[in-house]
């Protein structure tokens, strides 16, 4: 058996013993800490059996995707949430249309993280574009990663060496976001900014934003 072959057989056991997980994962047992950990408590009730369907396979997308995602099986999460994508219907109740921004986001992860920096973009741009809460929405019933998908949308920016737009994005999510429930990795953020400058040749505020960075990180070190 060849390399390439043995490599092949490997993959495939390993995605075969993740399905089975899958199936037999309680659900309490899903990245219960993850800000964008599937949610099934907090799916809305449906209405009628079509929207039930919907809600049903929804919640199971989200579900399954989050085990998939925690072991970096992005090949295999995109896929997943692509098909759904492909067959959802936007004609369904607002609330089911909301989440599906959910959907779009973690699309956008998989894409972020197989360095997929374009497509990466369009997803988190329909997350944030085509999906925004409604006014006194309750947050576990809803898109989540709606003001997250700028944070996200700036990085694969960033990537695509696009850096107008990720400084642009950068600060845009600092603006809108919500303290109490977008959380970021602050150190990160603030670095990324500062490259953003340097590279668009604003030195004093790649300066400032270098600063920020380091500020923070010595807070968190506890200095």
């Amino acid at each position: 058996m060849s390399y390439e072959e043995l490599k092949k057989q490997r993959s495939q056991s390993k995605i075969a013993l993740i399905a089975v997980a899958i199936a037999t994962l309680p659900l309490t047992q899903i990245a219960p800490g993850d800000p964008t950990s599937a949610n099934p408590a907090s799916a809305p009730p449906a209405k009628n059996t079509e929207n039930a369907a919907t809600i049903e396979s929804l919640t199971d997308l989200l579900t399954k995707s989050i085990v998939l995602m925690n072991h970096q099986e992005w090949e295999a999460a995109l896929e997943l949430f692509t098909n759904f994508l492909n067959r959802y219907d936007r004609r369904d109740r607002i609330d089911i249309q909301v989440r599906i921004g959910i959907v779009w986001y973690r699309r956008g992860y998989c894409e972020l993280k197989l360095e997929r920096y374009a497509e990466a973009m369009k997803s988190f741009e329909t997350c944030y574009r085509d999906f925004p809460n409604p006014k006194g929405y309750v947050f576990g019933g809803s898109n989540y990663c709606h003001k997250r998908s700028l944070l996200k949308w700036a990085d694969a920016a960033l990537g695509a060496k696009d850096y107008a737009k990720a400084s642009r994005l950068y600060k845009k999510f600092l603006k809108e976001r919500d303290p109490k429930r977008d959380r970021f990795p602050e150190v990160e953020l603030y670095s990324n900014l500062s490259v953003c400058c340097s590279k668009l040749g604003k030195l004093d505020e790649a300066a400032k934003y270098l600063e920020i960075a380091r500020i923070k990180q010595k807070a968190s070190e506890g200095q």
